[in-house]
């Protein structure tokens, strides 16, 4: 039997929609039907054969299998269900790990035509930067940090992810907010290359008075590396609430001793009138090394009627800012802002026009490349720098202008936006994707943003192929991995809504909703680069906190701001993803905990086996009442709601794995008790496997990793292909965690099979299987 309930194979529906139009079974080929027949006739035939249809899984009558041999759809369902141990019912005689194995390869062979040892193919998804990819390309190639969130949409998702080419389309409003975003990137660009003077700021600022106790001084030293003519400038206030004296005031600006100008100040106003000032501004000629520049109050024309007022100061007081020093004056030694280095890489624009062209062309060159991730033609150099001529000609052009004209036209190109991938060496029915496309698909998956100078070399060397495994290496090392770990994770685990999260929690500070947040991340960072094994991430004894998480989590020893690796003490009931606040968070309700969301998070997040979707007009848990009264426990309440059959099936799954986390309250803190009465963590799984604690329940989960494992991989590809997972894809899967099981089922050596992959390095030969739909092809064309 696969199913006792009508709807528990519905959970792929939305994956194997996507699957490709189905192929006849020939005549020749259903001598191999009975080669599954006899699992099928073993184990499923009692519900969903010879009429039996539960959960919408009908097999036909037996000997007549070669009838729904084309049904590719129904087939996904059915081998995923398989895999997983989903089927047949834990109530139910179980198939040897030997028997799924036979029938998964009958599947494989029989159903999708898979031949062992050949590529499988892997469908080409055409699709744009979603709205991080194009945030790092800009900040990557050009150096300006382009505020993604506040000028474009949110990125639909497909399958839990912003990467999914099915959904990443263009309407023309976006189209519309590409050119307004490019038009401002540009414009940075230019107003990047106006030069500006250095300013010299002063250091050991302090207050003296001289000898005679009358004049006040003012002393800044300043170190300038060049020697040249430096504008000296400050501001002198006097009089007002903070020196209540009305008179004369001189002042001096002296460089090393030496007296360069002389103001006065005349203070005589009423009472209540504004203070003066005086904005001393000098030439001063000053050699390489340390200056010291004071300002000088000197002695002073005393009124008779202010010396000895009581309410008044007899001692008059200046109020001056730190003198700024700029220059050399002949712009000798300007520099320039932001972009400026990271576009005229050669500096600012030769003299003759002839050599601003050619200057334009290698600019414009190396960062088209970049862009569109593969060497420029002749042609469309040529366009650009068309682009670079019309903007360079018009009345006021400028060399500047001009290029950054020629980079808006890379912004707006279906080359950039697009990620395009070409394909070459055709195998039969697939081609492995160019070195260039494959650059790309690694830097896309690992940094969010275009190849670096080290991919691009190698794939314009034709010899990336031959470094991936140190070239993924590298990358998890770098930097840029952070954005794969805050990406992946934030929308895997859901850390992306855990500063938005609307709580009933005043102690929910957003200090502490930054460490959750952090926690997670850090965790999955960590056991990424140093190359931990997956099953760490269940059940791992240490964490990242800092002290306001910790106190949080009352957990003892950790002080200061900084997250930092913390070791757990078993007391502490943490460890692993499962007890993290980001994830208790986020699967809780504003004002309570929700073992439903909790369980079917770990269904679907964790084990890969989600249930599927809710019926229609489903009870509210709240409204679960029993002889007329509502139980004082969740536990209490699910019980009850189990009792409607449409809600059984589903619920005996979720509702076991979310009480399990019943501890953890709606933000994530521990506790004993709910409303005084003890919470009981204890279960039953579907399986037949029982728990009766916290601790119980994570080796219980532990127990069960090659689910883990399964889904991760299967997550990540998801995340690197752009697609969803598809029945076809099965094989390789399964291939890489029997190879991840016997190796120590390292993360990182996940990711390096994924990029070892046939999936992630080749595509349909267009020309022999047509397989791209027509949108997809004419979008294909466009690009070229």
């Amino acid at each position: 039997m696969f199913l006792n309930c009508s709807r528990m194979l519905l959970c792929l529906v939305a994956v194997t929609m996507a699957i490709r139009a189905t192929r006849p079974v020939l005549a020749e080929e259903t001598s191999s039907v009975k080669a599954g027949a006899a699992f099928l006739e073993k184990y499923c035939y009692d519900c969903h054969g010879n009429g039996g249809n539960d959960g919408q899984v009908a097999l036909g009558n037996e000997g007549e299998l070669d009838k729904v041999m084309g049904d590719r759809v129904l087939w996904g369902r059915i081998w995923d269900n398989v895999l997983t141990k989903s089927m047949p019912p834990a109530d139910m005689p179980q198939p040897s790990d030997e028997e799924r194995q036979a029938f998964s390869k009958w599947v494989a062979e029989s159903v999708y035509h898979l031949e062992e040892g050949r590529p499988a193919t892997s469908r080409v998804v055409i699709r744009r930067l979603n709205r991080p990819e194009y945030h790092y390309a800009v900040e990557d190639l050009l150096g300006v940090s382009f505020s993604v969130d506040d000028n474009f949409p949110p990125d639909d998702t497909g399958y839990g992810f912003d990467t999914i080419g099915d959904v990443l389309t263009i309407p023309p409003s976006l189209m519309e907010k590409y050119f307004l975003a490019a038009e401002e990137i540009s414009e940075k660009i230019r107003e990047s290359a106006i030069s500006h003077m250095p300013t010299i700021n002063g250091s050991k600022n302090k207050t003296d008075k001289d000898k005679d106790g009358y004049s006040e001084i003012r002393q800044s030293e300043y170190y300038v590396k060049y020697e040249g003519d430096y504008e000296l400038a400050g501001k002198v206030e006097a009089g007002g609430d903070f020196s209540p004296y009305y008179g004369t005031i001189e002042i001096a600006l002296v460089v090393d001793g030496k007296d360069i100008g002389n103001y006065r100040i005349d203070t005589t106003k009423k009472e209540g009138d504004i203070s003066n000032s005086v904005s001393p501004v000098e030439k001063v000629h000053l050699e390489k090394g340390n200056h010291v520049v004071e300002i000088r109050m000197k002695e002073n024309q005393v009124p008779e009627d202010q010396i000895n007022r009581g309410e008044h100061n007899d001692k008059p007081q200046i109020k001056a800012d730190t003198p700024r020093l700029k220059g050399p004056l002949d712009g000798s030694h300007n520099y320039y802002d932001g972009p400026f280095y990271r576009v005229f890489t050669e500096g600012a624009a030769p003299q003759g026009r002839d050599e601003q062209t050619a200057y334009a062309g290698r600019i414009l060159d190396r960062l088209a490349s970049r862009a569109f991730r593969r060497p420029l033609t002749k042609e469309d150099l040529d366009r650009l720098l068309a682009v670079y001529h019309l903007a360079r000609d018009q009345h006021g052009g400028t060399f500047e202008g001009g290029v950054s004209q020629g980079i808006m036209a890379i912004l707006v190109s279906p080359r950039f936006l697009l990620r395009e991938e070409l394909g070459t060496e055709p195998e039969g029915n697939v081609e492995a994707i160019d070195e260039f496309s494959l650059a790309s698909r690694l830097s896309f998956f690992l940094w969010s943003s275009l190849p670096d100078d080290e991919l691009f070399g190698l794939a314009k060397k034709g010899e990336l192929r031959a470094h991936l495994k140190p070239q993924v290496e590298r990358m998890i090392k770098d930097a840029k991995s952070e954005r794969f770990v805050q990406n992946f994770v934030g929308q895997w685990l859901m850390t992306r809504d855990v500063l938005g999260a609307n709580k009933a929690d005043k102690e929910f500070s957003y200090q502490v909703r930054q460490g959750f947040k952090q926690e997670t991340e850090m965790f999955f960072g960590h056991i990424l680069r140093e190359n931990r094994p997956i099953g760490e991430l269940i059940s791992a004894d240490y964490t990242f906190l800092n002290e306001p998480l910790a106190e949080f989590y009352g957990i003892n020893g950790v002080k200061g701001r900084q997250m930092q690796k913390t070791q757990l003490d078993p007391q502490s009931h943490r460890g692993g993803l499962l007890t993290q606040g980001s994830i208790l968070m986020v699967t809780s309700n504003p004002n309570r905990t929700s073992p439903v969301k909790r369980g079917k998070f770990i269904l679907e997040n964790i084990l890969g086996t989600p249930p599927p979707p809710p019926p229609e007009l489903v009870p509210d848990l709240e409204d679960a009442k029993k002889d007329g009264k509502r139980p004082k426990t969740l536990r209490e309440q699910l019980a009850i709601h189990r009792e409607d059959s449409s809600c059984a099936s589903c619920h005996n799954r979720m509702d076991p794995l979310g009480l399990a986390l019943e501890n953890f309250d709606f933000v994530g803190r521990y506790r004993e008790k709910e409303r005084d009465i003890p919470i009981d963590p204890g279960g039953k799984l579907v399986s037949g496997r029982s728990f009766s604690s916290l601790e119980e329940f994570k080796a219980v989960i532990a127990e069960q990793d090659r689910l883990f494992i399964r889904c991760l991989v299967q997550k990540l590809m998801t995340y690197a292909l752009g697609r969803g997972i598809e029945p076809e894809d099965n094989p390789t899967i399964e291939a890489m965690v029997d190879r991840l099981q016997a190796n120590g089922s390292h993360l990182q050596t996940a990711i390096e099979m994924i990029v070892e992959s046939s999936q992630f390095q080749m595509r349909p030969n267009l020309s022999e299987t047509g397989s791209l739909s027509q949108a997809e092809t004419k979008q294909i064309g466009e690009v070229r």
